[in-house]
C-alpha cells in the first residue's frame, strides 16, 4: 500500500527550467481525486483505494492550487462532481485541472453503432456482467466526460483512470515513435496551447487491480522516471508511456494503459506537463 506519511516535498526545482516555465507551472491549477473503493450492488471491493488517494493528494499538492478528494461518490455525485469541476468554478481560459478516478469501469459494445462503449461506476452501479441495461443506466459514460472535457474553457486537461474500459477515442492509442525530445521554445508554445488528454490503466478486457500498483508508478513517473529526455519535464505522452511500459511488470492482473488526447486537432495542440523533483517521495 501508498503511506501518506512516508511521503515528504523535495525542496529544490531542476535548475535547468527557466524561470518563466517554472512560474506557469510550480502550484498552478487545480486537481479532483475520485475514489471507488465500496460498492453497494455487486462490484469487489477495490481495497487500496482510499489510501491510495492520500497518499496522491500528498504527492501531488505540491503541484496544484488545491487538491481535492472525493471518496465512494454515487453515481449522481460523481456525475455531478466530475461536470461541476470543469464546467463550474475552475471554467476558466487559464486552467490547469487534472481528474484522476480510480474504480471500476466496463465496456459495452453497441451493436446499432458498431462501437465500443466505456463507462466508469458509481458506488451505487450494478454489475455490469449480471445486469447489462441497468449499469449502463446507472453509470457514467466516457462519452459524458469527453462532452464535458470538450465544452469546458480550462486550458489544459488531464484525465487519468486507475479504471479498466476502452471506446473509441483509445483504439489509435499513442505510440512510443510519436514522442520527441521538446525544445524550450517548443514547450513555451504548447503551455500556450489548449489540451486534453487521457490516460487508463487498462483495455477494455481487463480487470482493474485492488493494490496500488498504478498509483504508485504515477507518482514515481513525476518524481522523474517519465522524463526519458532529463528536461526536469514530464508531459503528458511520457507518463502515458511510462505507465504503459511500466505497469504490466508489476500488476498482480494483466493490465495495458492505453493514452491518447482527444483526437481533436484544436484541442490537441498544446501539452500537460510537470515538473520533476517537487513529487511527494517515499
Amino acid at each position: 500500500k501508498l503511506d501518506a506519511d512516508r511521503y515528504r516535498t523535495a525542496a529544490a526545482l531542476p535548475p535547468q527550467i527557466p524561470d518563466d516555465i517554472q512560474k506557469v507551472l510550480q502550484r498552478r491549477g487545480h486537481a479532483l481525486l475520485i475514489g471507488q473503493s465500496r460498492y453497494t450492488s455487486g462490484w469487489d471491493e477495490l481495497a487500496s483505494v482510499r489510501a491510495d488517494l492520500q497518499a496522491l493528494k500528498a504527492g501531488l499538492t505540491p503541484y496544484f492550487e488545491t487538491v481535492e478528494t472525493v471518496q465512494d461518490p454515487t453515481v449522481s455525485q460523481l456525475r455531478d462532481r466530475m461536470r461541476e469541476f470543469l464546467l463550474g468554478k475552475w471554467n476558466m481560459p487559464d486552467a490547469r485541472l487534472l481528474i484522476y478516478y480510480a474504480g471500476h469501469g466496463f465496456t459495452d459494445f453497441n451493436q446499432a453503432s458498431r462501437e465500443n462503449n466505456g463507462y466508469i461506476t458509481g458506488s451505487d452501479t450494478p454489475r455490469y456482467d449480471l445486469d447489462p441495461g441497468k449499469a449502463i443506466q446507472n453509470s457514467v459514460p466516457f462519452t459524458e466526460i469527453d462532452s464535458w472535457n470538450r465544452q469546458t474553457r480550462a486550458r489544459h486537461v488531464l484525465m487519468v483512470f486507475d479504471s479498466c474500459f476502452s471506446g473509441s477515442l483509445f483504439q489509435t492509442m499513442g505510440c512510443e515513435e510519436e514522442l520527441r525530445r521538446k525544445n524550450l521554445d517548443g514547450i513555451r508554445r504548447m503551455l500556450g496551447q489548449p489540451i486534453r488528454y487521457y490516460i487508463t490503466s487498462g483495455r477494455k478486457e481487463e480487470v482493474v487491480t485492488a493494490d496500488s500498483t498504478f498509483a504508485t508508478l504515477l507518482l514515481r513517473g513525476l518524481r522523474g522516471e517519465a522524463d526519458f529526455f532529463r528536461q526536469g519535464l514530464v508531459s503528458a505522452d511520457q507518463l502515458g508511456i511510462y505507465l504503459s511500459r511500466e505497469v504490466p511488470k508489476h500488476s498482480q492482473r494483466s493490465q495495458t494503459p492505453q493514452f491518447s488526447n482527444i483526437g481533436n486537432a484544436k484541442l490537441s495542440e498544446g501539452q500537460f506537463f510537470f515538473l520533476t523533483g517537487i513529487a511527494a517521495t517515499r
